[in-house]
């Protein structure tokens, strides 16, 4: 289906390692609690970023949409 993001429930972090890799990064948050915490430590960041000399964090930062979960065999 054309548009679609998939989507991770988030357990631990991983590096993305490959900045040529084609995916995107994405945060849906369910509630203004998340939000909040998400945007804030999305700030935190950014400014350890830009005081290293890098550039802007382009991961989307939006409010969870209708999902459904993906077929077992592309879990973890």
């Amino acid at each position: 289906m054309a548009g679609h993001a998939e989507v991770v429930r988030v357990i631990h972090g991983l590096r993305q390692g490959d900045a040529r890799t084609p995916c995107r990064s994405a945060v849906y948050t369910s509630n203004a609690v998340q939000r909040h915490a998400v945007q804030a430590s999305a700030s935190r960041f950014q400014a350890e970023l830009a005081r290293a000399g890098h550039g802007s964090i382009t991961t989307e930062i939006a409010v969870a949409g209708p999902f459904c979960f993906v077929e077992d065999e592309h879990q973890q």
